[in-house]
C-alpha cells in the first residue's frame, strides 16, 4: 500500500523531511520510496555534516559521527573491502589497494558508482600532491 503512493506526492514529503538519519530510513522504505529519496530533495540548510570515522581497510562496515546528535551510525558497504575511503560532498571515494582502482560512491545508493582513471596512470600528479 505505501509502495503505490504517487511520486509527486513522494518527493513532497522527502523534501519535508528534516533529519539525515530520516531521511536514511525514509530511502529505505521500498524501491518507490528510495527513487524519491535523492539530494535534490533533502533540505540540507539545518544539517551538520557527518564525519567518516577511520577504520581498518580490512573491513565493510564504515562509522560515521553525527556532530549534531553526538551519534555514530555503522553501514554496510562490501563493495569497499580491501580500500581506503575519503569522503567529500556526499560522496566516498575509494582506493583499492591491490590496483589502484579509484571509484567514486554514493554512500546511500550503493549500485551508484563512477569508475576514475587509474591511479598508476597518473602516478606523478600523486607524487606532487604528497609532497606538499
Amino acid at each position: 500500500m505505501m509502495a503505490n503512493l504517487p511520486q509527486d506526492l513522494l518527493v513532497s514529503i522527502a523534501q519535508r523531511v528534516v533529519s539525515f538519519e530520516d531521511f536514511i530510513h525514509f530511502g529505505a522504505v521500498c524501491k518507490s520510496w528510495s527513487s524519491a529519496a535523492t539530494k535534490d530533495n533533502f533540505s540540507r540548510t539545518q544539517q551538520v555534516p557527518w564525519l567518516m570515522i577511520p577504520d581498518n581497510e580490512d573491513t565493510t562496515i564504515r562509522e560515521f559521527y553525527d556532530l549534531k546528535k553526538d551519534k555514530i551510525y555503522k553501514l554496510d558497504f562490501p563493495e569497499i573491502r580491501g580500500s581506503m575511503c575519503y569522503s567529500s560532498l556526499g560522496w566516498l571515494m575509494t582506493q583499492s589497494f591491490g590496483n589502484l582502482k579509484v571509484s567514486l560512491r554514493h554512500p546511500l545508493k550503493h549500485q551508484r558508482t563512477i569508475q576514475l582513471p587509474n591511479i598508476l596512470r597518473h602516478s606523478t600528479i600523486i607524487i606532487a600532491i604528497q609532497s606538499f
